[in-house]
């Protein structure tokens, strides 16, 4: 047995009570960062007590003026207010999970450190070893920055009064008392008289708790030009059709000036001061601040942001589709400024295609176009390019009646399609026999059948189907047996398609697909590819009749921004011919917006 006044007794005995005394600390402040939230407090009056570290975040929204008189002021103001309530969140084992993943992604995406053993200088090794470390420093910090809104903590039901200030100082200002919602965030609508000076949200319970913005006004009248945007791949490279480490490694640690689409960029700062933007984005509300520091540095047009709440996981956040979600916010944006036209731009990456072909559809007369930026690697399997040009094709004849239409109404002699001027024709009674097919709806068709005359339609039967080409029919079979079923082709034909087909499918129109044999080849050989000719057919059927441009392009395609420039040159142009006879009927019906040509 030890003797108890030995050197190692003594030792044992204080480690002993060093342990007894330093692990309850430590368990007492591992428990408190990695505990829930405690009990919510209330005060006398039943409202929610607030952290002191808390914080409110105004989002950017958009005040509609409208109801113009004679001198064309607006008689209201409606003004957006929407915003976001939370605290510093504390490294919980969610958090320190998530912290944790992000840096593994960075790791596998950094260039690797120097091997230290191939460097036989002292001096070379510090500098390199330190240098390293700084990088990785660096990067942690840009990590923990951008994260830091994803792990903070949103408080539901905090009481908030907002007030809206007014620009004369006399004026009896308009205050509502609103709470926040299970996710922290508060959202209100307040109709004043008077021109709004600044929005006011404070903790009714504690007046050091507030904050302030500036509204942001737009009229709502037909005489300025709407702007709806996407953001993620379409003025920001964000990757969403890539590889996943890669998007998350983008938006965690990217450099901002990696994001830059540069043709994108001076295309929006070249609409000018008469338009109004609106920002709807599958990005969630946390990534805002990084959002608005690369507008700032991009000098991107302000405007009104439309962003969605957090799912728990940032990859998912971004990846699932956002077509139903965007839905809402361009409803409320194209209802709310009713007397306006809107251009929506977005990408081949996500659907907005869709998205934006059901707003058109139900609102037919204040959507003008509909651009789709090309995103690499989204339109094919095999083949971007061969699908871009199937794509294009297939929306001419469409942009084209469009064009014709416009013109038209507006009186004018001729119109630009594609960089061509054609003459406005007069529209034809429908009695008249059918125009002779443009040269390219026919070019598909096989031309070595000969065209036959009408028959009289007293010997009219049933329809004959038009012969098949040459090259894909096959021998002659008994009448009184039945066709075989046709065999789905495994490989590619053996003989190349004929010079006369572009991309390889037959149209009877710009806008059709209507040979079954080579769409069944793109299905075995391209389904995403085949997935984009169904879209874009389904999205022009929907949009025939009305009055909206449909356009895919590429960033490096000059000729599509010069067209889109010199047609935003000629609108304003027409809008302020417009004025001269209606100066102050800035409100119209929707017949009268098509009557205008507008």
């Amino acid at each position: 047995m030890d003797n108890p006044n030995s050197r190692r007794s003594r030792l044992l005995g204080i480690a002993r009570q060093t342990r007894d005394q330093y692990l309850p600390k430590l368990s007492t402040t591992v428990s408190s960062l990695t505990a829930p939230v405690s009990a919510p407090q209330y005060d006398n009056f039943g409202r929610l007590i607030l952290p002191p570290t808390t914080q409110i975040i105004l989002f950017p929204t958009y005040t509609r003026a409208n109801v113009y008189d004679n001198d064309r002021r607006p008689h209201t103001y409606d003004v957006h207010v929407h915003g976001w309530v939370s605290s510093p969140g504390t490294m919980s084992r969610k958090n320190r999970l998530l912290v944790s993943l992000a840096r593994q992604v960075i790791k596998s995406n950094s260039p690797a450190l120097p091997d230290l053993d191939q460097n036989y200088g002292s001096d070379s090794d510090a500098a390199s070893v330190s240098s390293s470390s700084t990088t990785y420093s660096e990067t942690d910090d840009i990590i923990k920055q951008r994260l830091a809104d994803f792990m903070a903590r949103s408080i539901a039901g905090a009481t908030l009064e907002v007030t809206i200030g007014s620009v004369n100082p006399e004026d009896e200002v308009k205050q509502i008392t609103l709470e926040t919602d299970g996710n922290g965030h508060f959202k209100a609508t307040v109709s004043v008289p008077y021109p709004p000076s600044i929005i006011r949200v404070e903790a009714t319970n504690d007046q050091r708790i507030f904050a302030f913005q500036e509204p942001w006004i737009v009229a709502n009248d037909w005489s300025t030009l709407g702007v709806i945007s996407d953001i993620d791949d379409t003025i920001k490279m964000t990757g969403v059709v890539g590889d996943k480490r890669e998007l998350l490694r983008r938006v965690l640690c990217g450099n901002l000036d990696d994001w830059r689409l540069d043709s994108m960029i001076e295309w929006y700062r070249r609409f000018g001061s008469n338009c109004s933007f609106h920002y709807v984005s599958n990005s969630p509300w946390q990534l805002l601040p990084i959002i608005q520091e690369y507008f700032d540095r991009t000098q991107l047009p302000p405007g009104s942001f439309h962003l969605k709440q957090y799912t728990g996981n940032i990859i998912a956040s971004l990846m699932e589709p956002s077509m139903s979600r965007k839905r809402h916010s361009l409803e409320q944006i194209i209802s709310d400024f009713d007397q306006k036209s809107f251009i929506c731009i977005g990408d081949s990456g996500e659907h907005d295609l869709e998205a934006y072909v059901d707003a058109a559809k139900q609102f037919p007369t204040q959507i003008s176009a509909i651009y789709i930026r090309f995103v690499e690697h989204s339109l094919s399997d095999v083949d971007d390019d061969r699908i871009f040009k199937e794509v294009s094709r297939m929306v001419g004849n469409h942009n084209k009646a469009v064009g014709e239409s416009r013109a038209r109404r507006r009186g004018e002699t001729e119109f630009i399609h594609d960089g061509i001027s054609y003459p406005v024709s007069n529209p034809q009674p429908q009695s008249h026999p059918p125009a002779t097919p443009d040269p390219q709806d026919v070019d598909l068709i096989d031309l070595d059948t000969p065209v036959k005359p009408p028959k009289p339609s007293a010997l009219k039967g049933t329809p004959l189907k038009p012969k098949k080409p040459q090259h894909l029919q096959g021998n002659e079979i008994e009448r009184d047996l039945p066709p075989p079923l046709p065999m789905r082709p495994t490989a590619p034909p053996q003989t190349p398609p004929s010079v006369q087909q572009p991309v390889g499918f037959a149209a009877k129109t710009n806008d059709e697909i209507i040979d079954e044999y080579y769409f069944m080849e793109l299905e075995e050989t391209d389904k995403r590819g085949a997935q984009w000719l169904l879209r874009i057919r389904a999205a022009i059927a929907k949009l025939r009749g009305s009055d909206t441009k449909l356009r895919l392009f590429k960033d490096s395609d000059p000729d599509f921004f010069r067209e889109c420039d010199k047609a935003l040159v000629k609108e304003k142009a027409h809008v302020q011919q417009l004025l001269k006879h209606h100066p102050t009927n800035l409100r119209l019906t929707r017949e009268e917006r098509v009557r205008l040509g507008l």
